[in-house]
């Protein structure tokens, strides 16, 4: 529950804005937000438009972010087996 865990930052941040670790928690659920967004419209967008270059130059530069699930493999598989330009 992504939405309620960013009101819960928020809170805690309006409490004590010199928190570290909640800073960290809330751009790590933020980021999460963004790579399912981008993975979702890469999903959407025809092979042709000019986005999809775009998406997925994104997503393998989000793919570097060292946060687990960041990964265009679905659990268990091996990543370099995963293509999603198939």
């Amino acid at each position: 529950r992504p939405d309620q865990a960013i009101d819960a930052y928020q809170k805690a941040l309006m409490l004590n804005s010199t928190d570290a670790k909640v800073w960290h928690n809330l751009g790590v659920v933020r980021v999460r937000q963004a790579w399912a967004a981008f993975i979702q419209s890469y999903a959407l967008v025809k092979g042709d438009d000019a986005l999809r270059a775009k998406l997925d130059g994104l997503i393998g530069a989000m793919e570097k972010i060292p946060l687990e699930g960041l990964s265009r493999a679905p659990k268990g598989a091996n990543p370099a087996a995963t293509d999603v330009h198939r």
